[in-house]
């Protein structure tokens, strides 16, 4: 391996214009600069293109991808900054999050073992600020070698810490459809640690800041909402590879859910 190698960062970018430049000075002040920078704009129509822009002399290469016409996700734009991508190694961003300084360094010292390393994450709010959130899954959560079987029973892998061999993905891509929309990052990661030659790592030290909007999904029926999509990855994975010996794992994952819907009624009738 290039004890330097070139990684492809993917960012898919809508009506960023809050966040974007922070976003990208987080790149600027990256430990590790061998990387090129694809941001995918899914048709702004904000500030957002303006901003990056102005951004074009602080990498050594900024390609700017402007679809057509909005696809309603994330899951094409990454899709084409992938088929873009020139690096031996490709990363993910969503415009909103925030990489700490020795983010992609850290990582890259793991290359020579694995081939799929993401990591923690801390959590911040829409004005940047770190907010301490109780995951009740977290003691479900595997750090170091990471099976697949870890995954499928707790989506553990947040689609902006990673970072993965170009060639682990062959052909599979983000599922565009609509009913996995919010999902389609679990069903890829699903499928490509599944693989033989997938070798996957989880770095327990929180890498990336994570930015918690208030939207939809934050209410109870949009937990509901996930949870069933969440489900639909896995039922489509465990068809689509004939794997019944996995239903019981789904099982599992409704237990977990009833558990920490019974922690929400506790923790609501307590305040």
């Amino acid at each position: 391996m290039n004890k330097m190698p070139l990684i492809s960062i993917v960012i898919p970018m809508y009506n960023a214009e809050e966040y974007i430049q922070e976003t990208l000075n987080s790149l600027k002040i990256q430990t590790y600069n061998m990387f090129e920078v694809i941001i995918i704009d899914n048709c702004s129509i904000d500030n957002s293109l303006k901003i990056v822009k102005k951004y074009s002399h602080y990498f050594n290469s900024l390609i700017i991808i402007e679809c057509p016409e909005n696809s309603g996700g994330p899951a094409k734009p990454r899709n084409l900054g992938i088929d873009r991508a020139s690096g031996e190694y490709v990363a993910f961003l969503d415009a909103d999050d925030v990489w700490e300084p020795e983010k992609l360094k850290i990582q890259v010292d793991l290359l020579q073992k694995y081939n799929f390393i993401c990591t923690n994450v801390s959590h911040i709010d829409s004005d940047s600020n770190e907010i301490t959130k109780k995951i009740y899954t977290q003691l479900f959560i595997k750090y170091g070698e990471l099976e697949f079987r870890n995954l499928f029973f707790i989506n553990q892998v947040s689609t902006s810490t990673v970072l993965l061999k170009k060639e682990l993905l062959k052909n599979l891509r983000f599922n565009e459809t609509d009913s996995f929309k919010c999902v389609e990052d679990l069903a890829l990661w699903l499928n490509v640690l599944s693989e033989n030659d997938c070798h996957a790592y989880k770095i327990e030290e929180a890498l990336v800041k994570y930015r918690l909007m208030n939207n939809s999904l934050s209410s109870s029926d949009g937990k509901k909402m996930m949870f069933i999509k969440k489900i639909l990855a896995r039922c489509d994975y465990i068809i689509a590879n004939n794997r019944t010996d996995l239903i019981g794992a789904l099982f599992f994952n409704f237990i977990l859910y009833s558990i920490g819907r019974i922690l929400s009624i506790f923790k609501v009738n307590k305040d």
